[in-house]
């Protein structure tokens, strides 16, 4: 049995075009959670007058969506650690697209509140999903530059939704935002499946025996040299290795 440590072996690779898509795709991701998170305070005001209803009418829309942002974070971003970070955001991409598209829909307020609690579930599991994906993929001396990127991303997705109420809404109606905000992330569930691998972290965690990682390695590096009988473990600390969880992206170095 010969021990493969994919922590050690991702952290020596060279920055890349495989970790350069992995940034830019779930950076994509960050950037309309962002977008979509913040849209709705932007276009409140549109959203009531178009209703026929005073400021304070939203009030419930927002509550609905804060309790959703938050049942999503203890709630949906936990099942990363389950099924997988890809898997759990291209699942997280279609909800809260497929919602946020619907919501155009919506005939009274109160179904465009409950739409949002909904979509909330899956837009607070996004940027987590998307910066584990990132962290685990770059090597520790710029993994917290590949984060910080990200979520710069997320900040500009929220002040992108200010411009499409500045000037979007008087053009094309407030349900521009929704627009905007529905068929991002469907596009980003293409990209994910076809160029955003799992983690291998998450895969060696699950199954140190997963003979996938081996073709995802050599991916990487073309160069290696794997003799058929690994187990592959993050790192050498003991027999079962380190376990991957979410939470890790935010207590691991980086930069250093």
């Amino acid at each position: 049995m010969n021990r493969f440590d994919v922590e050690a072996f991702i952290d020596r690779q060279p920055i890349g075009r495989n970790q350069l898509v992995v940034l830019l795709v779930c950076g994509l991701v960050c950037f309309i959670d962002g977008f979509d998170i913040f849209m709705i305070g932007k276009i409140a005001p549109a959203i009531a007058a178009d209703f026929g209803q005073p400021p304070e009418a939203m009030a419930f829309l927002f509550v609905c969506q804060q309790i959703g942002l938050a049942a999503g974070a203890f709630l949906v971003s936990p099942l990363a650690d389950r099924f997988g970070r890809r898997r759990m955001l291209i699942w997280c991409c279609a909800a809260f697209g497929a919602i946020t598209l619907g919501s155009v829909y919506a005939q009274t307020l109160d179904q465009l509140a409950i739409l949002r609690g909904i979509a909330g579930l899956f837009m607070a599991a996004g940027l987590p999903m998307a910066l584990a994906l990132i962290a685990e993929t770059t090597p520790d001396r710029r993994r917290s530059t590949f984060i910080a990127l990200s979520l710069a991303g997320y900040s500009s997705g929220s002040a992108a939704s200010g411009a499409v109420a500045a000037w979007l809404i008087d053009l094309y109606g407030w349900e521009s935002g929704f627009w905007i905000g529905g068929i991002v992330p469907l596009l980003c569930i293409p990209l994910l499946m076809f160029f955003v691998p799992e983690s291998i972290k998450f895969r060696a965690e699950r199954n140190p025996n997963d003979p996938t990682i081996a073709g995802t390695l050599r991916g990487l590096d073309p160069g290696i040299e794997l003799k058929g009988d690994e187990v592959f473990v993050l790192g050498e600390g003991n027999e079962k290795g380190r376990k991957a969880r979410l939470t890790d992206i935010f207590s691991e170095g980086g930069d250093g």
